[in-house]
């Protein structure tokens, strides 16, 4: 059984094309993730060349580039498997949903894609100031499941396209000046920031979006997880608010009467 070791989507894509060529089976190849094998590049058993391009489904690339920022190694099994099946007489097995592996595949493709989203919904930035006090930095420390910052960096490019910002993850940094989007290594969660000069605006923000009529505390602990609470400063104001929240809905349902008189 040959190692392989690998680094991102592109590295496997590369990869997988040699094994293809060199009619390489899925049960002769253990994929490792370099993350997690613990091991250099070079305890490879061979060094793998670069191959010619593989007819694929026009939608496989995509997918596969998906399901490569998904945190469990198993993926580069699994998807070399599906090319295997792709390019060996099964070219429609991307659109067979009840085949066991694209099951097994498209769970990956939803758990990366809801990290993600949660991504986009989660991260709050704080301000920092130079040393001059007139220039202005945003950054932001987020732990997600995946590594889903690749996939979401260029939503916060054009939304904060004005703002320079660091977005910094457990798995890899992304920084914005404005100009360039450059990628830096990952910062453990002791090394993230903790002044926040943006707190009161998020608060605001999220006081007068709270609707205390329609709060109900299952379904938003299952969208917002309590783990992401510390790096989310409206949080903070959820108890008291929860608090509140009777007394808000009776004026409400009062007002509400008062207009239809």
């Amino acid at each position: 059984m040959q190692s392989c070791i690998v680094t991102d989507f592109t590295d496997w894509r590369a990869k997988a094309r040699h094994f293809l060529a060199a009619s390489v089976s899925p049960s002769s190849i253990h994929w490792q993730d370099k993350t997690h094998s613990g091991l250099s590049l070079f305890d490879e058993e061979k060094t793998i060349a670069s191959s010619a391009p593989v007819s694929v489904p026009k939608d496989f690339p995509p997918f596969a580039r998906v399901i490569a920022y998904h945190a469990d190694p198993i993926k580069w099994s699994l998807l070399y498997e599906c090319l295997w099946r792709i390019t060996h007489g099964e070219k429609k097995l991307l659109y067979i949903k009840t085949d066991s592996l694209i099951r097994k595949l498209d769970l990956l493709s939803k758990a990366v894609k809801r990290d993600a989203h949660k991504a986009k919904a989660f991260v709050r930035f704080r301000e920092y100031k130079d040393d001059d006090n007139t220039t202005s930095h945003y950054v932001a420390w987020h732990d997600p499941d995946h590594n889903v910052l690749p996939l979401v960096a260029d939503f916060f490019q054009r939304r904060f396209a004005v703002m320079q910002w660091t977005i910094m993850t457990p798995h890899c940094t992304a920084h914005w000046d404005g100009h360039d989007l450059r990628y830096l290594p990952g910062v453990p969660s002791y090394q993230h920031p903790q002044e926040d000069n943006m707190e009161d605006v998020w608060q605001a923000y999220y006081r007068s979006t709270f609707n205390p009529a329609r709060i109900k505390l299952k379904m938003m602990r299952q969208e917002m997880p309590v783990r992401y609470w510390k790096t989310m400063p409206e949080t903070k104001m959820i108890s008291s608010m929860l608090l509140e929240a009777e007394g808000r809905v009776e004026d409400m349902m009062k007002h509400m009467a008062d207009l239809s008189k």
